[in-house]
């Protein structure tokens, strides 16, 4: 038996119910409904190819306003808003907020279902070019003031075509930051490549990054372009660059100073014209100081720098990202959303998420399986790593990189320390800012970072 593509008809008009499903029941597999609950329901567990909506539904509902909730749900979701009674006015509004087609009701179920076959059709495409979007660019959400000088800064890298230092904890978002500065500048046209620094052994890093010829090695037996050549006119992305194997940092120095390098197992010198940007997570100048780190190749990528924010520094944001990534892991796994109490996400707001958003995605994925009814128990709140210890979490710092643990450790240390010290004060500022010979100034600043 042919598999049949869901139809999900929102109505409350009996008469075209029954006339939408004896018409098109040997081809759809059709589902109907005649409120915005159950509607809203069925896409999150069932995910239909395309939704039938009327403007007019029962007990004053707008359809406007499902609408919009169904695109916040699926914003690929083909959505045809079918009328008794069209109006301009309606038909500029539904096709804002994202349905695909608007047309009125009429004994003519051919042309409707001529509308649905083409929706259906280019599903595909679109959702494959979402998901690809989501998948290299990501998100960068928040408005703290430390993610609006965050966005002022991606757009002053962006209009200038040097190389960009990017610095930042594990788990921040880098990559996110490169792609944000790619997709601004004039370079935007071409796709970004990337090479982790950190995953490759010289000889495998230098095939990687320059390409090789024939014979080059054992397994060599065609040539291959590298990714500075196949990354002409775009950007190439060099993330965990402090991993970067000493004998080839003057390779890459080459190509960032005169933009040539040649193949592994090659003579002929060849060019590129391509943008580096580069991020780790360590203190580039610190390994420079140590020798691990070439002083040339530091400056010449340091030329634009940015710094990308751990989560803990930008608190006010934690609450978009929680609804954010739960909504996205719900989606997945077709589950509707639960609901947030106020206990919870205030304690998700004060926890210290070491492995900034990358650790916060992961908890929203396992909150979403976990979950049973419609609102998320406090039981689930807490993971291993937010249950630890002072002792063991400072076990666990030992394992991150060395100013990443310090900061971290600074964090929890001036916090407590000004916490006890207000506590002890009945929260007066000013009295214990004599007490401790901290400035008001400091004490507000280290609130505002827990």
């Amino acid at each position: 038996m042919a598999y049949k593509r869901s139809i999900l008809l929102i109505d409350d008009d009996e008469q075209f119910l029954d006339d939408f499903q004896f018409f098109t029941s040997n081809d759809y597999d059709v589902q109907c409904t005649t409120n915005g609950e159950e509607a809203i329901t069925h896409i999150r567990m069932q995910d239909p190819d395309v939704v039938l909506l009327d403007m007019c539904l029962n007990h004053g509902e707008d359809g406007l306003d499902l609408l919009r909730r169904i695109k916040e749900i699926d914003p690929d979701l083909p959505v045809i808003v079918i009328t008794q009674y069209p109006t301009h006015n309606s038909a500029v509004k539904s096709i804002k907020l994202g349905a695909q087609h608007y047309i009125e009701k009429t004994p003519d179920l051919n042309t409707l279902k001529a509308i649905i076959d083409q929706q259906i059709a280019s599903l595909p495409y679109r959702r494959y070019y979402r998901e690809h979007q989501e998948k290299k660019y990501g998100a960068l959400l928040g408005n703290s003031p430390a993610m609006q000088k965050l966005r002022k800064r991606i757009d002053q890298c962006a209009l200038v075509d040097v190389p960009v230092l990017i610095v930042g904890e594990s788990g921040t978002g880098k990559e996110l930051v490169a792609n944000a500065i790619h997709r601004k500048s004039a370079r935007a046209a071409q796709p970004m490549f990337s090479v982790n620094c950190s995953t490759l052994s010289p000889s495998l890093f230098e095939s990687e990054f320059f390409g090789h010829e024939r014979g080059a090695f054992t397994g060599a037996f065609k040539r291959k372009k590298g990714k500075v050549e196949v990354a002409e006119n775009s950007t190439l992305f060099l993330d965990e660059i402090g991993d970067l194997p000493p004998e080839s940092q003057p390779k890459i120095l080459e190509v960032i100073e005169y933009g040539r390098f040649q193949r592994v197992g090659g003579t002929e010198i060849l060019h590129a014209d391509v943008r580096i940007i580069a991020a780790t997570n360590r203190n580039l100048q610190e390994d420079v100081e140590n020798d691990r780190f070439r002083e040339d190749l530091f400056y010449r990528l340091n030329v634009l720098n940015v710094i990308v924010p751990p989560l803990r520094e930008r608190r006010e944001d934690i609450p978009e990202l929680i609804r954010h990534y739960l909504e996205l892991a719900c989606r997945k796994i077709r589950r509707p959303v639960p609901k947030i109490p106020d206990v919870v996400m205030e304690y998700w707001q004060s926890y210290h998420w070491p492995g900034n958003v990358r650790e916060l995605q992961n908890k929203m994925m396992n909150v979403a399986l976990e979950t049973e009814g419609d609102t998320i128990s406090q039981s689930l709140v807490r993971s291993p790593q937010m249950n630890m210890s002072f002792l063991e979490e400072y076990q666990a710092l030992l394992e991150l990189p060395y100013d990443q643990a310090k900061r971290a450790l600074m964090d929890r240390f001036q916090y407590d320390y000004v916490k006890a010290a207000l506590q002890r004060n009945q929260n007066n500022i000013t009295k214990t800012a004599n007490e401790t010979g901290l400035h008001r100034s400091t004490i507000y600043r280290v609130l505002k970072k827990k």
